[in-house]
């Protein structure tokens, strides 16, 4: 099965406390422009570095995302036209929970390619585990340590 993975599980890998053997045997880790935007932001050029060669090693597929975010030039060719629809519910939920964190919206389109594609999500945070099974197979999303 097919797994989109937060941001947040690259970070526990690149510091060692998650390896792939926590994931399902037969998963295939899906990621997007998303996440390489938000490890780019890293300000610790070290760090930075570590994550991309976390990153890199461990997407089995990279796929678009599912709408497109005006103003971002990272999205040209790495996102689709239309709209499934799940972001902004997905984000207004989430705002509720969270008082409006900042990685909300990178959360919501993350969360859509899951929804919107039949994946399930992997994902350290319980407000977006808590939001993605209400769109989704509560079985599908995975919330780690």
């Amino acid at each position: 099965m097919r797994y989109v993975v937060d941001t947040n599980i690259i970070n526990r890998i690149a510091d060692g406390r998650l390896s792939r053997l926590d994931f399902p045997v037969d998963a295939e880790l899906v990621a997007m422009h998303v996440q390489e935007n938000e490890i780019l932001a890293t300000n610790n050029p070290q760090r930075r570095i570590a994550l991309l060669d976390v990153f890199e090693l461990h997407q089995d597929v990279r796929v678009p995302t599912e709408s497109m975010t005006w103003g971002d030039p990272a999205d040209w060719g790495h996102a689709k036209w239309g709209t499934a629809g799940f972001a902004g519910p997905i984000k207004a939920t989430l705002d509720g929970l969270n008082q409006q964190r900042a990685s909300n919206h990178a959360d919501s389109l993350i969360a859509e390619v899951a929804v919107a594609n039949g994946y399930g999500l992997i994902t350290a945070d319980r407000d977006l585990a808590a939001v993605a099974r209400t769109f989704m197979d509560p079985n599908n999303v995975l919330l780690l340590p």
